[in-house]
């Protein structure tokens, strides 16, 4: 099995070739609890290609190094010496996410090397001109004169982003941007796209455009065509800044929101803001529809002398609590629309929605200049037909991520990814995708 990458991504594989699994397992009584923590098949990869590395990143990789093979024990102490929790990250070697596994392998090399990792993930530039020279599109850099980091695009020109380096490892740390998994709300379309995002090169430049990091080390984070944001203070947890109180904006004014943890998606914490935000949007404009048909707007609109003031008051103080409702902010994520609704929050995209009957949906899917600069997520609608011959464990009435890629033998094939764990993949041909999807959502970039 062959997990192509986009050319065009950020991505120090050229190619990952087939991922065999040998099937010697070792024993070791000291990772019984390692591995009571993967749920993996078997213990060992066979080697990866070997130019594994973009030369903005390891400029003199060693090749010995780039062959190791990794395995799932490895990975884990990979991220545990990188202190990237690895509580939610689950592990199928037989169907690793490439992207996942491309971050793995420069974690291996800057620890066998003894390099920060830092330098690996966002390597340092003198000027503007020799980043652009040495990176690729979707590539993160940071010029040597910048408090921020800046990101190359699809058509090599470069962003230049809010975020520190450190702030950046922090809110999308490697690997663990890869294996996003969707919580318990329904929001399989929200997690689709956006990591559907993640895997190209305007898409991620388009989620982290979101951020801004102020001086104190506060990060806000707001959608290009939003009214609401949402503030995590420096040093906060994610976790438990959702559920106690947060900080969000509505119309120039702060209100404590409280949330349930266990309802936000696992994964990095710069995407749980990402889905934390897209419900306090949706729950404001739904607040604010019922404002401008309710007894509160009928009373603002009278004049000063017809206007009751203490049943103003009283109004007033109804239309605040509505807007801090946590279960409102909660169900608002899920019942907040599908993927052309999320999508819609960023600015500048060209989106397509329909079947494969659409010619810009079935451009996107069979033009192979379109690889790495589509995003498309993928539905069935409806009851899944008995007869169909269900090979991959697909799910009707579930969004799923679709990366086109160009397979060894020239023909696009697609990984597809479940928002329930986006560290697996699975490989779809194009009568795969084709016979069991109904309902698409595609994003292109310039």
């Amino acid at each position: 099995m062959s997990l192509g990458i986009n050319s065009n991504f950020v991505n120090p594989f050229q190619k990952i070739n087939d991922l065999n699994i040998a099937n010697e397992k070792e024993q070791n009584s000291n990772n019984d609890l390692i591995q009571m923590q993967l749920d993996i098949e078997d213990d060992s990869f066979e080697n990866s290609s070997a130019n594994m590395f973009n030369d903005a990143n390891v400029l003199n990789a060693d090749k010995e190094v780039q062959n190791k093979p990794l395995r799932a024990l490895d990975i884990y102490s990979l991220l545990s010496h990188a202190n990237i929790s690895t509580e939610n990250i689950t592990l199928n070697e037989n169907k690793m996410n490439p992207y996942f596994m491309a971050d793995m392998k420069k974690l291996q090399y800057a620890e066998e090397n003894g390099i920060d990792i830092k330098d690996v993930i966002v390597p340092k530039f003198d000027t503007k001109e020799k980043a652009i020279s040495e990176t690729k599109p979707g590539d993160v850099f940071k010029l040597k004169d910048s408090n921020f980091i800046s990101i190359k695009l699809a058509d090599g020109s470069v962003k230049d982003l809010k975020l520190s380096e450190d702030k950046y490892m922090e809110l999308f740390p490697p690997g663990q941007k890869f294996a996003t998994k969707q919580g318990y709300l329904n929001d399989c379309f929200l997690v689709s796209s956006v990591d559907a995002m993640m895997k190209s090169p305007n898409g991620f430049a388009q989620i982290l455009s979101c951020f801004e990091e102020f001086e104190n080390g506060d990060v806000a984070v707001k959608f290009p065509n939003g009214k609401s944001s949402y503030m995590l203070k420096n040093g906060a947890n994610i976790e438990d800044d959702i559920k106690a109180a947060t900080d969000m904006s509505f119309f120039g004014k702060t209100y404590e929101v409280k949330d349930d943890k266990e309802y936000s998606l696992k994964g990095c914490t710069g995407l749980k803001m990402i889905e934390h935000l897209y419900g306090v949007e949706v729950h404001q404009k739904d607040v604010n529809n019922m404002f401008l048909d309710s007894d509160l707007m009928t009373e603002l609109n009278k004049s000063s002398d017809e206007r009751d003031d203490a049943k103003l008051a009283e109004l007033h103080f109804k239309y605040e609590q509505a807007l801090t409702n946590e279960a409102d902010i909660t169900s608002a994520i899920a019942s907040g629309g599908d993927s052309f609704t999320f999508v819609s929050c960023f600015e500048n995209v060209d989106i397509s929605s329909g079947n494969i009957t659409n010619e810009k949906i079935l451009d996107a899917l069979t033009n192979k200049d379109n690889i790495g600069k589509v995003c498309i997520t993928a539905d069935h609608l409806g009851v899944l037909s008995p007869d169909y011959k269900n090979e991959h464990n697909l799910i009707a009435s579930h969004g799923y991520i679709i990366t086109p890629f160009e397979s060894d033998d020239g023909s696009i094939q697609y990984q597809v990814y479940n928002p329930h764990n986006t560290a697996i993949v699975e490989i779809l041909n194009y009568e795969d995708v084709t016979g069991f999807f109904n309902d698409f959502t595609c994003v292109k970039y310039p």
